[in-house]
Order: structure tokens, then C-alpha cells, then sequence
């Protein structure tokens, strides 16, 4: 098998370069939509859908010939793809987002519409808009009892805050009905809060819900069984604890979920509730299991691998045994991937076909059928074609050491085309909790990297993917340690003789604008810029009703940052201008709801009082993200002139 697989393989590394010539990439073909974000193969293998930003299409799986038309959301109602499922071997269920105001979220309407596969029979079974505004639906499992149906949590809507505090049930929606679909076969919940989780026979059998910020969980042994309370039983009762559950095994009787409770790292657990006993089926000593990336076998009954939340999402097969991972194996390890990640994306039912993507850090991505009967793998479609990974420059990680003993990981990208040391730009992440830089393509990195500049990044304390400890680490430190953890990244990178030390800036969004400032502040004579991007620049006004879509609750504000306003505007580089040396950069969303204009202003007037040069950039009509690529592009241009002029 294994000589079958590399003869079909040979001319892969010209599929994955996508065998175009070399071109002079540009920031348009940078920041432009990918065509594709995600490709679903139909339970009985014979389709594929690729779904894309505002988009998505049918093809045959065999032939890979489209089968329907480019069926699109509505763009003059702002509205763009949000989630598609295939709920029969015929028919998907989608839904869209849609940007409203000035919040940086995608609000959902709560609509759902479904289409065959040949693009017929196009409806759309609940709209909240006109069928029941006072109903939040969230899909939870197709039904294979009756494939005209699919299994929904229904909860009460009165607003965006307090939906999580509504009471879950689980009905059967028609999804065959042009409007209006029947909702029918209501299962309630035990608790008026959480979420509602179903067996393998669509049977509600576990709550979930954290009513103070504690996990707590319910669950009951079949339809006719009493909801017990196994919060305690189940040793998730502890605060910071984050259960996420995944689905039953074959037994129906234990479910995998994801959990941080042990030992503060996210781990797969296999539970068994009526014996209060947890097996951990997966665990890593220092990285989170990332929730997202979890991938199971065809039917559905076990779970072939899991990713890793670290700087390569490193993907860690657990079922060797199983066909469709063995093949996964020989695939992954042949030359013509070499340097990229290689996922399972989707399997049929009967594991014969299998969607694959391959990603790297200077490729987008590109998918692969591989057909199993046949030994067969073709490329189906990537990403973003107007990309040439042989021009993209490539990431390297390094582990750094803090002075209070941290482990750091830092991603340095060096331009490919440097003849000698690469000016350096420092670029933080924003968050700062939650998010880290995650392996893959980043559009931003490469703009810098293709104008001749080293880039890098880390992942300082406070960052997701570490666990507890790492994330909670951050806490009461975003004017502290954190700007310490940047500083050593930026030293450490400036050092390496592909660098030019003496040439530096350093660039960020949001929270990432505040290290920015912050760090220019503290080290002055480090850099010779400094960009910030739609930044927070004053954390007193967190606390002053400034920020109304901070999506954080006030227990957590208050543990990451404080409420001391006189500290946290002593710290703040609104009231430290007068230690900046070197020009800056500015620019901000003028309906950005997420980070107040007030703080954008209030920096510009801080800078005008301290006679700090500075440009500034103000997309008035923009809220925050800048999501149009015309946008980015521009504002990507600004950016880069501003560098080359004082770098």
C-alpha cells in the first residue's frame, strides 16, 4: 500500500506550489477572502461542498465536476456564512452571520435555510425573524430516526446576554419545509440555564451549564430515567474549570469530553457516569487539546486524533487501528508533505472516502479526496489560488526562557528574499486571553516578510493553549510582565545574525496596540516606531463604562486586569506619552464599538501634548477588524510606508 500511495503522490509538489509561475505576490492577493474555508464530504461520499466566505457550492466527489450553482447569502444585508452541516446523504443546513452597528461580532439572526446537494428544494425552515422572534435555535445532531429531521436546542430569546440563562430543550425540526418547519418531539432539560446534549439515539441525556462560573453537570441514563446532578461525583467542581462535552461512544452509555479539571490543561476524557469514572484517553504535559480539532472515525464511535494547541497544532492520532487512520498515517508521512500539516477534514459513512487539507505556514491551504477502494488522492481545490507558497517565507519557533522561569515559544519568520540582516517588526498578539498566534498562514506576517522584514512573534504568559496556570499567568499583568515577556522575545530575535538589531518596530491590534505603546515607552531607545492598530491605550476607562460590547464578564475584568482606576491609568500610555521617542502610527474604526474611538482620541491627544510625531489613519465608516480585504489592503499600504520611512 505504501508504494501505491508514493507513486500517486510524485507530482504533489507541484499541486502543493499549485504550479503557478513566479509572480510578485501583492497585499491584494494577501488579504483577499480565500475562496474555500471549508470543505464537507456528504455522509454516503458521493458529494463535496466547498463553502467560502459569502458562498457555497456542490461538487460530485468522484468526479469532482460541480453539481449545482454558487448558492450566496444576501450581501446587501451584510450577511456572510456562518456554519453548514450535511444533516442526509442529500440535503445540508446552513446558517449566516450578519455585522449590525458598530459591535465587532457577527450577530445571528437565527436563521436556518437547507438545500439538496443539486440545488434544489431550497428552503428555509425557521426564520426568528418571522416565525418566532422569542426562539434561539442551535443544531446539536442529524437524526437518523428520520432523515427529514434534525435535532435542535431550543431556548427562550429575549436577548444576546441572557440566552445562556434560558432553558434548553431539544426538538425535531422539519427541515424539508419551505418555511416555517415543524418543531416537534420536545425534550426539556433538567436546569434553566446551559446546553442539552443528546445520545446516539438523539435522546437528551446531559446538561451542561456554568450558573457562577462553575462547571455543573446533569445527567440521566435514558428517556424515561431521572436527571441527577453529577457536578460533584464527576470532579469538575472546581473554579476555572471548562468542560466541553464531545459525543458518546459506542457503549452509549460513556461520552468523550474535553476538561481542564485535573491538572489545568485541556485533556480527552472518556467518563463513565453511572461509575463516576474518568479514563483520560489523551493528555499533554504542557499543551491544551484544542476543541475544534477534534476528528472521530466514520460511524462516529471513537475518535481518531486530536490537535494540539501549540506552535505547530501538532496532530496526535489515537486509533492507529482504524483504516481511515492508517491511511491518514502513509499519507502524512510522505515527502510531498513534507513541512505541512496534514488533517483529516471529513470521512463518509463508510470511511471509503476522505477529505483531507493540507496547511502549512506559507500555504493557505489545499484539499485532497482520497478514495480508498481506489488508493486514489486528488487535489480537489485551495484556498486562496492567487497565493505562491515558493514566495511566501517560512516560520521558525524558538523556546525562550523568562528571568522567572517561563518557558516562551517565539515564532521568528525571516524574509526569503534577504540578502543580509532583515529589519525586525515586533508583532504581539491581541487578547490577551483566549488567543494565541497559532500555526498557519497569516496574511499579515507574509505582507512584512515580502517587504524585506523579519517578524516575530510570542506567546507570551497570559496566552490560551497552556493550560490554567500559563493563562492565568497574565492576570494583573498586562502592564507588567507581559510587556517584559515581548521585550525578551524582541531581544532574543534582534540577536540572531539574520536580524538587524538596530532596526526594530513594533506593531499591534487591540491589546496588541497597548504593548505596542507600552513597550516603546518602556525601552525607548529599542525601537525606531511604533503602529497601533484599533487599541486600548487607557484600561482606567474599562471601568468607566467605555467598552459596552467588552465580551467579558466583570468578575474576570476585575481578576485580569483590577479595579484600581488610579493603577490602571498610571499604567496606561495615554499618561505616559512623555517617555515616547520615536514617531507613531495610528489608526481606528471610526463605529468601532469593541474599542472605543475615546481611546484612540485620547491617545492622539496625548501625543499632540507630549509634541510625539505621529500619522494617523481614521476609517470612519470602518468598525473594528477591518474586515473588507479593500480596507486592509489600504490600510497594509499606509502602514508599510510609514515603516520604510523610519525604520
Amino acid at each position: 500500500m505504501y508504494r501505491i500511495l508514493r507513486s500517486s503522490l510524485m507530482p504533489l509538489g507541484v499541486i502543493l506550489s499549485f504550479g503557478l509561475s513566479a509572480e510578485t505576490t501583492t497585499l491584494e492577493d494577501l488579504f483577499a477572502e480565500p475562496i474555500i474555508e471549508k470543505m464537507l464530504v456528504s455522509p454516503d461520499g458521493k458529494h463535496l461542498v466547498g463553502v467560502g466566505p459569502y458562498a457555497f457550492q456542490f461538487m460530485d466527489a468522484d468526479t469532482l465536476q460541480m453539481t449545482s450553482k454558487r448558492i450566496s447569502v444576501d450581501l446587501r444585508a451584510r450577511e456572510s456564512m456562518m456554519d453548514l452541516v450535511w444533516v442526509n446523504d442529500e440535503r445540508v443546513l446552513y446558517t449566516v452571520d450578519m455585522i449590525v452597528g458598530p459591535s465587532p461580532f457577527p450577530w445571528w439572526p437565527n436563521n436556518y435555510y437547507s438545500v439538496n446537494a443539486n440545488g434544489n428544494r431550497h428552503s428555509n425552515p425557521f426564520n426568528r425573524g418571522s416565525d418566532a422572534a422569542d426562539i434561539h435555535l442551535r443544531f446539536r445532531d442529524i437524526n437518523e430516526k428520520n432523515p427529514r429531521t434534525v435535532l435542535m436546542q431550543e431556548k427562550e430569546f429575549r436577548n444576546w446576554q441572557e440566552v445562556g440563562n434560558s432553558a434548553p430543550a431539544i426538538v425535531e425540526l422539519d427541515i424539508y419545509s419551505k418555511k416555517k418547519g415543524k418543531r416537534t418531539n420536545r425534550q426539556k432539560g433538567p436546569v434553566s440555564y446551559g446546553n442539552l446534549y443528546v445520545d446516539r439515539e438523539g435522546v437528551a441525556r446531559v446538561a451542561l451549564g456554568y450558573p457562577s462560573g462553575i462547571p455543573t453537570m446533569h445527567f440521566r441514563s435514558g428517556p424515561d430515567s431521572d436527571w441527577k446532578n453529577i457536578t460533584e461525583s464527576s470532579g469538575i467542581e472546581r473554579f476555572g474549570s471548562v468542560v466541553t462535552f464531545l459525543g458518546f461512544a459506542e457503549d452509549n452509555k460513556s461520552f468523550y469530553v474535553l476538561s481542564n479539571h485535573v491538572n489545568g490543561l485541556t485533556n480527552l476524557y472518556l467518563f463513565a457516569p453511572d461509575a463516576s469514572k474518568y479514563e483520560m484517553v489523551y493528555g499533554n504535559s504542557e499543551f491544551d487539546v484544542d476543541e475544534f480539532e477534534v476528528v472521530w472515525n466514520a460511524d462516529r464511535t471513537e475518535i481518531l486524533g486530536v490537535t494540539l494547541e501549540d506552535s505547530f497544532s501538532s496532530f496526535v492520532p489515537l486509533a492507529s487501528e482504524d483504516l481511515s487512520a492508517r491511511y491518514w498515517l502513509t499519507l502524512a508521512q510522505n515527502d510531498a508533505f513534507a513541512g505541512h500539516q496534514l488533517r483529516i477534514a471529513g470521512l463518509s459513512r463508510d470511511g471509503n472516502v476522505i477529505l483531507l487539507l493540507a496547511e502549512s505556514m506559507t500555504n493557505p491551504g489545499v484539499y485532497y479526496r482520497f478514495n480508498a477502494k481506489k488508493r486514489q488522492l486528488l487535489p480537489v481545490t485551495t484556498r486562496m489560488p492567487s497565493i505562491v507558497p515558493t514566495e511566501m517565507s517560512d516560520t521558525a519557533v524558538h523556546r525562550v526562557k523568562t528571568k522567572d522561569g517561563l518557558s516562551l515559544y517565539v515564532n521568528l519568520t525571516i524574509p526569503n528574499n534577504s540578502e543580509g540582516p532583515s529589519p525586525l517588526i515586533v508583532l504581539p498578539h491581541a487578547g490577551p486571553h483566549d488567543v494565541y498566534d497559532e500555526f498557519g498562514f497569516n496574511p499579515v506576517v507574509q505582507a512584512y516578510a515580502l517587504h524585506g522584514y523579519a517578524v516575530v512573534q510570542v506567546n507570551y504568559r497570559g496566552s490560551a493553549g497552556r493550560g490554567i496556570d500559563f493563562a492565568t499567568a497574565g492576570f494583573g499583568e498586562w502592564g507588567g510582565a507581559i510587556i517584559d515577556d515581548v521585550l525578551i522575545a524582541t531581544r532574543y530575535a534582534a540577536a540572531q545574525e539574520s536580524v538587524d538589531g538596530e532596526r526594530i518596530c513594533i506593531a499591534g491590534s487591540h491589546y496588541g496596540a497597548f504593548i505596542a505603546m507600552s513597550a516603546a515607552i518602556r525601552e525607548p531607545d529599542m525601537f525606531k516606531c511604533a503602529i497601533g492598530i484599533q487599541g486600548l491605550y487607557d484600561l482606567s476607562l474599562m471601568w468607566n463604562g467605555q467598552i459596552p460590547n467588552w465580551p467579558i464578564a466583570p468578575w474576570l475584568l476585575r481578576a485580569a486586569i483590577g479595579d484600581d482606576v488610579e493603577e490602571l491609568a498610571a499604567m496606561s500610555p495615554t499618561n505616559n506619552a512623555d517617555k515616547l521617542k520615536i514617531p507613531v502610527f495610528l489608526s481606528h474604526g471610526g463605529k468601532d464599538g469593541f474599542a472605543p474611538t475615546r481611546h484612540h482620541q485620547s491617545m492622539i491627544n496625548a501625543l499632540r501634548r507630549q509634541l510625539v510625531e505621529f500619522e494617523n489613519v481614521d476609517e470612519i465608516s470602518r468598525a473594528h477588524g477591518f474586515r473588507d480585504p479593500e480596507n486592509r489592503v489600504k490600510l497594509y499600504t499606509q502602514i508599510l510606508e510609514f515603516v520604510d520611512k523610519h525604520i
